[in-house]
């Protein structure tokens, strides 16, 4: 077999290895083109990435202070079936103290709570009936042993919605859909189910709220992994020098 004529190669690609392609494919005079595909694997940059992306999609850590009274110890005969959004007309000091059972003027309180910057306590649990609803259009369907109650730190007329507390919000939301295979139809301004005693959460961002909490149901998209070859008679390297051992 006669000695092909020699490579033009590139003096910086001594790592880069073929991984499709044959060398003998190669005219003479040809240079051969190289291609650096290391952006592509997984490696510590982009690990981190791939951890911020999966950790912005999580829902916010939960801040737990079991309620004092204001609820009740199981379901009865019901089950959740929907989730009902409040405004608390109120700020985070009172609000916690009140939602905890320790006003003894509001014998209320709620599953969950989110504050404007997007902080996010429990005082009651899932399974057990927070007193959040009051009396509804069907207390079987939207009262409060039907469902789970949402107060946001908000007071209705005077203040706007931050992002950061409508997004957490839609975190907890999209958790919950989840975890209770609830549908958007199922989620409730308490406006709704109470029409003619309560208008909260006044002029509450409904559109990003439900494009937040899909996009959080959404799987994150994979990054794309494969690439094809330009031409058909250029090899693609790839460089494999990390995973090689030395």
């Amino acid at each position: 077999m006669a000695d092909d004529p020699p490579l033009q190669l590139d003096p910086n690609i001594a790592n880069l290895i073929p991984v499709t392609g044959q060398l003998s494919d190669a005219t003479p005079q040809q240079t051969i083109k190289f291609q650096d595909l290391s952006s592509l694997l997984p490696g510590k940059d982009q690990g981190q990435q791939t951890q911020q992306t999966t950790q912005s999609g999580q829902t916010p850590s939960i801040i737990s202070m079991p309620a004092e009274q204001g609820f009740t110890p199981g379901r009865g005969k019901n089950q959740i079936q929907g989730i009902v959004l409040h405004s608390s007309d109120g700020t985070e000091k009172s609000d916690v103290r009140t939602l905890r059972g320790n006003d003894p003027q509001h014998t209320v309180s709620s599953h969950y709570y989110v504050t404007r910057d997007g902080r996010t306590y429990q005082f009651v649990n899932d399974q057990d009936t927070a007193w959040h609803a009051g009396e509804t259009v069907d207390n079987s369907k939207y009262g409060n042993s039907a469902t789970l109650g949402i107060e946001q730190e908000h007071i209705d007329g005077k203040q706007d919605w931050p992002k950061a507390q409508v997004d957490t919000t839609a975190a907890l939301v999209a958790k919950l859909r989840a975890k209770y295979n609830l549908g958007q139809d199922q989620i409730y301004a308490h406006s709704q189910i109470a029409p003619e005693r309560k208008q909260d959460p006044v002029d509450y961002p409904w559109r990003d709220f439900n494009q937040s909490v899909m996009q959080k149901l959404s799987p994150p998209s994979q990054p794309q992994r494969l690439v094809q070859n330009q031409s058909s008679g250029s090899p693609t390297w790839q460089d494999l020098s990390p995973f090689l051992s030395k």
